[in-house]
């Protein structure tokens, strides 16, 4: 394999401890290391012998009893072979160096030996990759390669200095409806930054993977101020219609989630950017990330805040400007879910809870394999269940499938890596879980859990069935992604869920639904494991169940575990999938001193004397203060010494003396003072923004702007820590050990420039930088930490706020001196008060109210013409003293505003009175049909008409209840059908009708409905009980019938099977009209027991409001006698006009 990159050279010196003591007297040799030439990631146990080894060369204890005896010693150098360290300590006449890569090389007692490696190497191959060890050979896999005419070095690169490229969009994750792919769809922007042509040969390009790329060939030059796209294909039929300048193809790949861009020339770094999507970088799918063109520079584009998703679509429908500038990254939020698009994980559909279940970065409402409809709470006939949500592991998954219900002991935990050495645990963690059954085991729904107090857990998930063959096993974890998780075979990802290394309780639970109303859901624990620090699990190998100790009981005691003992994928130790290697015998050794870890001191360093001083459980060979007990092991600032061995002084990371905390930093505002004392941490409204001078006159704003802040409170408050920020900048208050104290009732002025001799003559508590503030809106907050003590978010007359004057500040009236009342713009008013240089304002002295301006038009109530409604022109038409905006006869002078008949117009403009029969209803008519005859509906005088159809009676409307309130109307929704004859009627095959729907059959072949004799049954929209408000239905019809419970009143009808007209009801909604009693949420209609006949119910004088709760908490009495108190009243007779319009009987 031939390396482009840098070879790299590292030298390491043994440096003596003070006052240290060495065999003969003699100081330890100069050790050298010698070249690695691939650029590789060191082991945390590489790292730990760069660091230690030195450290046990210089002590003066040579590891037995007598100083005077020659001793040796054997020192590994994990991984590097002898690309690695090489140390002459015994007397092996010289370097045992053999110039062999894949050997470790050791003098132990005087002999030099050369043992087989597994070391990254060099084959010096161009064509394979990965690299290693294996069998004392150096051997990689094949890979693309360039032709027999490329060799030689890197080329050189541009002169360039960092920051003069600058990297401008990134398109990580193309979609373009789905046609273009990451491989063809995938590239960045950069732009030139100086006033000079760049060549771009020599280039190198590398992303946070370990890809790398050098640019050459030709059109690689970029002009001053020119933008340049790079791309893995520059095909536009492919990659989406984007113009890529240059191509490189398979060479760098860019991850969604975590990833970067590293741009380099001659060993520097001209620009990079890292994204994260856990760290509020945006989390997109099908937009670019694009750097916003108010923050160009390559310091910017370190900050998240600085970057946002494009919204100029591009030929493919994804979104990016490729080649061109950007815009400025606003605040978008188009679904209107209350998270701006450029953070929000699903920005086409609204999710306010951001649910992503897999933590994919795609809301659970945007997955490409998310079912429509799903998660409606409505069952369909395409879904086996549909519980409202889009969560899987609660018995219906996001799939709207079933999950399954699995017992204690169906599944065994036999296998899992908590702490992975090769990649990083939220990508290389994995458990095994093991089918003990002869049958295969459905596992869909299944939640693997961690955490006992806080238990914390992810479902497993699949739109297909998720089966654990007989006998079989089945791997699952965050990532399946092999080239991420490690080589692992992982069978299903479920996401991040991070195991503890020290001390974890892993359980397999599955949910259990209950089965009867009264019976509660159920988390069954299938199996759990509960391992602690005592287990000692080391980077890189997994913890492996003995294959004789297959059960839910066995595996509860950790002496049937081992460490994996195969090696897999890129490194890590396990057997996942597999039948796990026998533990009898097995004692894990990871030091070599023949002393089991289990029972070993010092598990990483020899020590076989087990020598312990202090008596703290770590032995002196690797105690971090191993004469002062101290089992906790801390070391706050990581310098290898134990706290309680640390030599005093604020800052160190440790508490001493008077110190009442130590973080380790000289930083305000993370708890700890600079000085080492406690702060105080503020709460939201313990500082107030009470003054805003945003656009200076009398001096420059990048001087001149300041922001006046007041302590309401009766605690006088250290400003020190306080964050500022205003959008994407932000500044943290940090004046030293000085203190910056605001009194109780009293103001401070912090601004951008502290000197009054240049800010206009302000006097002030602090001067901030790198924070300006926008002319015309923009919102001002101060945190402490991640608390929000107070903001305001202010726009040139907008929400109440006036229009904003250069050289006049903005103040809030001094009765509204709170962090709530000062997010209301009508609050705020220019000052009047000039200071200093000539500018308006009052900063650090108490603000003179804002008179009364209501609808904020900049008009006092006391003299606006329309107070309540903004009208900034005054405009006044009829000159009677009241504007246009709220005038009810703006084109004649009524100063009274009188408005007799309420219609909205004023005396002086109302219409006439109503006239019956102009087609107009007004005011005192019921409906006005543009004649005045009777007998149609709508009688001469323009009043509901009511008619008496002919009806057959067999069966009776007797209760109807319209607008439920216990459950969701219309699922509450039901009507009563009474049988007053002596006999069984059957009713299957008759028909429902209402306004607008007809013909809809009642029953079925396998659903027979029948009334007996005397007695009612219930028809409704919800046959479920728990749905429906606690109701018997016996057919629930379709959604097509409604019960209305508008102004218009509402109608039900019901037919046999020959069409016959059986009976009717056209109820109303309004009390008193035509007799109804009118509509009272969740209380039904009764028909009175004495009434019950298909013509006597037409009248609303014989019905009633139920009085009797029932189920759920509505009134009524459904499939139950109507309560005796309920007696017809005297009230309009239905009469025997013709039928109102809405039912014409012979067309159904």
């Amino acid at each position: 394999m031939r390396w482009l990159g840098y070879k790299t050279w590292r030298t390491m010196v043994s440096s003596p401890r003070p006052g240290a003591m060495y065999r003969n007297g003699a100081r330890p040799k100069e050790t050298v290391m010698k070249p690695i030439h691939p650029i590789r990631p060191l082991s945390l146990a590489s790292l730990l012998w760069l660091v230690v080894v030195p450290v046990l060369m210089s002590m003066s204890a040579c590891g037995d009893a007598d100083d005077n005896r020659s001793d040796t010693m054997t020192v590994p150098f994990d991984g590097f072979g002898d690309g690695g360290a090489v140390f002459d300590v015994g007397d092996c006449g010289g370097d045992c160096d053999d110039g062999d890569p894949c050997t470790d090389d050791f003098c132990t007692n005087g002999s030099c030996t050369h043992p087989q490696n597994k070391a990254p190497c060099d084959d010096g191959d161009e064509c394979t990759g990965n690299d290693r060890c294996n069998g004392g050979v150096c051997k990689g896999t094949t890979q693309t390669c360039g032709d027999a005419t490329d060799s030689g070095p890197t080329p050189k690169g541009p002169d360039l200095v960092a920051g003069e490229l600058v990297i401008t969009e990134i398109h990580y994750n193309p979609y373009g409806s789905g046609k273009v792919a990451d491989k063809n769809g995938e590239w960045f922007e950069i732009r030139n930054e100086t006033e000079e042509t760049i060549d771009l040969t020599g280039l190198v390009i590398s992303d946070d993977n370990k890809d790398s790329y050098v640019v050459d060939g030709s059109g690689t030059t970029v002009a001053p101020g020119a933008y340049y796209v790079f791309g893995r294909n520059a095909d536009e039929t492919v990659n989406g219609g984007v113009k890529v300048n240059h191509a490189y193809a398979e060479a760098i790949n860019l991850a969604n989630s975590v990833d970067a861009i590293v741009l380099r020339t001659n060993g520097v770094v001209v620009d990079q950017v890292k994204w994260d999507k856990s760290a509020s970088w945006p989390s997109l799918n099908g937009k670019a990330m694009q750097l916003s063109k108010d923050s160009s520079t390559a310091s910017d584009n370190d900050s998240p805040d600085s970057w946002c998703a494009a919204t100029e679509k591009m030929a493919s429908g994804d979104a990016g400007t490729p080649g061109k500038e950007n815009g400025l990254c606003n605040a978008l939020d188009l679904d209107k879910d209350g998270v701006n698009d450029d953070k929000d994980n699903c920005p086409q559909v609204a999710n306010p809870a951001q649910s992503d279940q897999d933590q994919n970065g795609v809301g659970d409402a945007c997955e490409p394999d998310a079912i429509p409809g799903c998660g409606d709470n409505v069952k369909k006939d395409s879904e086996d269940c549909d519980d409202g949500n889009l969560w899987s592991g609660d018995g219906c998954s996001k799939y709207c499938q079933l999950e399954a219900e699995l017992k204690p002991g169906a599944l065994i935990i036999t296998e899992m890596l908590p702490n992975p050495a090769t990649v990083s645990d939220d990508d290389g963690e994995w458990i095994e879980l093991y089918n003990p059954s002869d049958k295969p085991v459905r596992v869909n729904g299944l939640r693997i859990q961690v955490g006992q107090a806080k238990p914390y857990w992810k479902p497993l998930a699949s739109l297909s069935d998720i089966l654990i063959p007989a006998k079989g096993y089945l791997v699952v974890g965050p990532e399946q992604d092999k080239q991420l998780n490690g080589g692992a075979p992982i069978d299903v990802a479920y996401g991040k869920l991070n195991m503890a290394n020290t001390k974890q309780t892993l359980k397999l639970v599955s949910f259990h639904k209950a089965k009867q109303p009264d019976q509660k859901n159920e988390l069954v624990v299938v199996d759990q494991v509960t391992w602690d620090k005592s287990t000692k699990i080391p980077a890189g190998a997994s913890l492996s169940l003995d294959p004789t100790q297959t059960s839910a009981a066995a595996n509860d005691d950790m002496t049937y575990w081992c460490h994996g003992q195969q090696v897999y994928g890129d490194g890590d130790l396990g057997s996942p999938g597999a039948t796990n290697p026998s533990c009898v015998g097995w004692k894990d050794d990871d030091d070599g001193d023949k002393i089991p870890d289990l029972s070993d001191n010092c598990t990483k360093t020899k020590n076989k004397f087990q020598t312990d001083t202090d008596s703290d459980g770590f032995g002196d060979a690797c105690d971090t203060c191993p004469k002062t007990a101290n089992p906790d092991q801390k070391d706050s600032n990581e310098d290898g010494i134990g706290d309680v061995c640390e030599t005093p002084y604020c800052g160190n990371g440790v508490i001493d003396g008077s110190e009442a905390c130590d973080d380790g930093n000289g930083l305000p505002g993370d708890g700890c003072a600079p000085g080492c004392s406690v702060e105080t941490p503020l709460s939201f409204g313990d500082l107030v923004i009470t003054e805003l001078m945003v656009d200076t006159t009398a001096v420059n704003d990048s001087v001149g702007e300041w922001i006046e802040l007041y302590n309401p409170t009766t605690e006088t408050h250290d400003i020190n820590g306080v964050e500022l920020r205003q959008g994407s900048k932000v500044h943290v208050i940090n004046a030293g050990t000085a203190n910056l104290l605001v009194a109780p009732k009293s103001y401070a002025v912090i601004g951008i420039n502290a000197d009054k001799q240049f800010n206009g003559g302000v006097a002030m508590t602090y001067g901030y930088s790198s924070v300006s503030l926008t002319n015309v809106s923009g919102e001002v907050q101060l945190l402490w930490g991640n608390t929000l003590v107070d903001s305001v978010k202010y726009a040139s007359k907008t929400n109440g706020w006036q229009s904003f004057k250069a050289g006049f500040s903005l103040q809030l009236s001094n009765d509204k001196l709170n962090a709530t009342d000062n997010d209301i713009g009508k609050n705020w008013c220019k000052s009047k008060t000039p200071y200093g240089a000539g500018d308006i304002g009052s900063p650090g002295a108490a603000n003179a109210p804002c008179p009364p301006d209501f609808d904020g038009d900049e008009y006092p109530d006391a003299t606006d013409n329309c107070p309540k409604i903004a009208n900034s022109s005054q405009s006044d038409s009829d000159k009677d003293g009241v504007g246009n905006a709220c005038d009810n006869c703006p084109t004649k002078a009524n100063k009274d505003q009188a408005d007799d008949n309420k219609d909205g117009k004023g005396n002086a403009c109302s219409q006439p009175p109503a006239v019956c029969g102009d087609k107009v209803q007004q005011k005192g008519e019921t409906c006005d049909d543009g004649n005045q005859k009777s007998g149609d509906g709508c009688s001469s005088t323009c009043q509901l008409e009511v008619t008496q159809v002919k009806q057959s009676g067999e069966v009776v409307i007797t209760e109807i209840l319209f607008d439920s309130t216990a459950v969701t109307d219309p699922n509450g929704e039901w009507f009563e059908l009474t049988n007053p004859s002596n006999n069984e009627i059957d009713i299957t095959g008759w028909t429902l009708a209402d306004k607008d729907t007809k013909d809809v059959v009642i029953g079925g072949p396998n659903n027979k409905v029948t009334i007996p004799a005397k007695s009612s049954i219930v028809l409704g929209l919800k046959a479920d009980k728990t749905i429906n408000g606690g109701v018997t239905i016996a057919f629930a019809y379709p959604s097509s019938i409604a019960l209305s419970n508008s102004s218009k009143g509402g109608k039900i009808a019901i037919f046999s099977k020959d069409g016959t007209l059986v009976d009717q009801v056209q109820y109303q909604t309004t009390a008193g009209l035509l007799g109804w009693p009118g509509k009272s949420a969740g209380v039904a209609y009764q028909l009175a027991p004495a009434a019950t006949d298909a013509s006597s119910n037409d009248s609303g004088a014989a019905w009633c409001l139920a009085t009797k709760s029932f189920g759920a908490g509505d009134k009524g009495t459904p499939g139950a006698a109507n309560d005796a108190t309920c007696v017809a009243k005297t009230g309009p007779a239905p009469g025997n006009a013709p039928a109102p319009p809405w039912y014409d009987l012979p067309g159904w």
